[in-house]
């Protein structure tokens, strides 16, 4: 057996192997328990107007996940080792929808310290806009640089 380079792959290789056969089935079942809650909390939400843009950020990344889980799970059941990479891919947008939701209370918060209005319903301006995705790209920009190192 080679080495793999994939965390989660190394840990379940030191399992038993009854639980290596069960992260196929485990991958499904998350996946698709995701892509029903999505629908289940979203499903009103995402008809009603009016309909804000940060709206369908979340459900959007939640919805790509279990996506990614139903891959990896399918590749996980093929015995294909891509399947580690895709799991572990759709495993890290957990705390990609954590961020994004804490940058949401935060922009919320700023929005009603600036009389934003009520608190209610959130617009978020241009600027606003402007510096999630200079923060989203900072954090992004040092993850990847500290990946980069520990690779190396």
């Amino acid at each position: 057996m080679t080495p793999s380079s994939n965390r989660l792959q190394r840990i379940t290789q030191s399992a038993p192997k009854w639980v290596q056969g069960l992260m196929p089935l485990l991958a499904l079942l998350i996946s698709v328990l995701v892509l029903y809650l999505t629908w289940h909390f979203y499903q009103g939400f995402l008809i009603s107007a009016p309909f804000n843009w940060t709206d369908w950020i979340q459900p959007a990344l939640m919805t790509l996940g279990a996506f990614l889980g139903l891959l990896a799970a399918v590749l996980l059941f093929m015995q294909r080792r891509e399947g580690w990479d895709v799991l572990t891919a759709s495993l890290s947008l957990i705390p990609t929808v954590l961020a994004w939701r804490l940058i949401l209370v935060v922009s919320a918060w700023l929005s009603s310290l600036g009389g934003g209005g009520n608190g209610s319903r959130m617009s978020i301006s241009l600027l606003d806009t402007l510096i999630i995705i200079m923060a989203g790209a900072g954090g992004a920009f040092a993850l990847w640089t500290k990946y980069r190192r520990r690779s190396t």
